[in-house]
């Protein structure tokens, strides 16, 4: 819960642009949002005590009560004028394309990203990212498409491997932020990116595949926990 929690909200301090004269910090990107009822709306099938023990840490952890959208979760000034997503039946079949870019990239990231070459870099240029966040995904990509071989599967996928899929992916793509805005790199909505490329050279593309699967996990999961 923590590890997603952190995946799409952010200390006001991040990005928030603060004016004393206005009363604090203005809210534009969203927010103020708490963290138990953040939590209880995405994990609703969380225990009350676990919500509590999660947002209890948050908070103390980081000495805050109201959080602002992390840039996961900011949306472009003209989303308004943007297209309808796609059917889910759509989105789902092109989920089979959207694993493999997301197994290059994770491929360029084991093997080619400076951070994780083999002559001991500090951990603040890992950026958290490790072999465990690797293999997880891996794993995930794995689980997911033995879901999209079943018959039916929009309909009758398992629920569980889909929503820790889902927040693998998130987590992950917070860290590709992360190392973003540490690097100064600019999140290009849209970017397609070349596949060939070294990672590191287009992280906007990372990015945005691992959220654009991660939403439409969340899609899927939402359609097979609908009432029939």
């Amino acid at each position: 819960m923590v590890e997603w929690f952190h995946a799409n909200y952010e200390h006001p301090d991040e990005h928030t642009p603060y004016e004393t004269a206005e009363g604090g910090y203005q809210w534009i990107w969203g927010g103020p949002y708490q963290a138990a009822e953040e939590l209880a709306e995405y994990f609703a099938d969380a225990e009350e005590n676990e919500i509590e023990e999660a947002a209890t840490r948050l908070q103390d952890e980081n000495g805050i009560y109201d959080w602002a959208p992390n840039d996961a979760r900011v949306q472009p000034d003209d989303y308004e004028d943007q297209p309808d997503p796609e059917p889910l039946e759509d989105r789902i079949a092109a989920l089979r394309g959207d694993l493999d870019d997301l197994e290059r990239h994770i491929d360029a990231l084991r093997d080619e990203a400076p951070q994780m070459g083999h002559n001991g870099p500090p951990d603040d240029m890992r950026l958290g990212i490790d072999q465990r966040d690797l293999d997880e995904a891996r794993e995930s990509i794995s689980e997911i498409r033995a879901e999209l071989d079943r018959p039916d599967p929009v309909n009758t996928a398992d629920v569980a491997p889909l929503a820790k899929a889902e927040g693998r992916f998130r987590a992950l793509a917070g860290k590709v932020m992360g190392w973003m805005k540490v690097t100064g790199k600019a999140l290009v909505l849209g970017a397609v990116g070349e596949m060939g490329a070294e990672l590191w050279g287009d992280p906007s593309a990372f990015f945005i595949k691992l959220e654009t699967v991660a939403n439409t996990l969340g899609s899927w999961v939402g359609h097979l926990q609908l009432p029939f």
